[in-house]
């Protein structure tokens, strides 16, 4: 390192790490973070999810912590059982935060209907020009009703399903601005 680049860096790490606290103890993410019952956070060593969690003032508590992926650890290998988060969590060792918000119902309808309305108007279609598989060839009006009752049983199950996924919220995510995101 040359003479001159250190006080540059140690300028930049004495004003990163105030300008995360402001930015995620502000009253808007403080508040949101601590009235959800479980957050993800983000930092060098991977993804948690973080139980109850309790923002101070620079620091989050929690109750539980579950590593959800290792950055250390390729994906396709078991997470390290001695990865353990500190308690409480430095707020500057984190990248991004996310707090749940709702489910993804909506998505899963749209894919789930696309996809069996899509399957059901492919099996109308082939139906149609077949004679002998229904007695005799479908009408445009029941390939419409195929496709349109296999939408709608798509919808359903994908809403069921997407209804048990969780959709989360960026309130925090560190870049070269640090700005909190609207």
């Amino acid at each position: 390192m040359q003479p001159n680049t250190l006080p540059v860096v140690a300028m930049m790490a004495l004003t990163i790490t105030p300008v995360l606290r402001a930015q995620v103890t502000s009253p808007q993410f403080r508040d949101e973070i601590n009235a959800a019952v479980k957050i993800r956070a983000i930092g060098a060593w991977g993804r948690a999810e973080l139980t109850e969690p309790r923002v101070d003032a620079d620091t989050i508590r929690y109750s539980r912590a579950r590593v959800l992926a290792s950055f250390s650890t390729p994906s396709a290998l078991p997470q390290p059982r001695g990865l353990v988060l500190p308690q409480p969590l430095p707020l500057e060792d984190l990248t991004e935060i996310q707090v749940p918000s709702g489910n993804d119902a909506a998505h899963g309808a749209v894919a789930g209907g696309l996809l069996l309305g899509l399957i059901g108007l492919v099996a109308g279609v082939a139906t149609s020009s077949c004679d002998s598989c229904l007695g005799r060839g479908a009408s445009a009006g029941n390939v419409m009703g195929v496709a349109l009752i296999g939408g709608a049983i798509g919808a359903g199950i994908g809403a069921l399903l997407g209804s048990a996924s969780t959709r989360w919220k960026i309130v925090y995510r560190a870049g070269p601005s640090s700005s909190p995101p609207h």
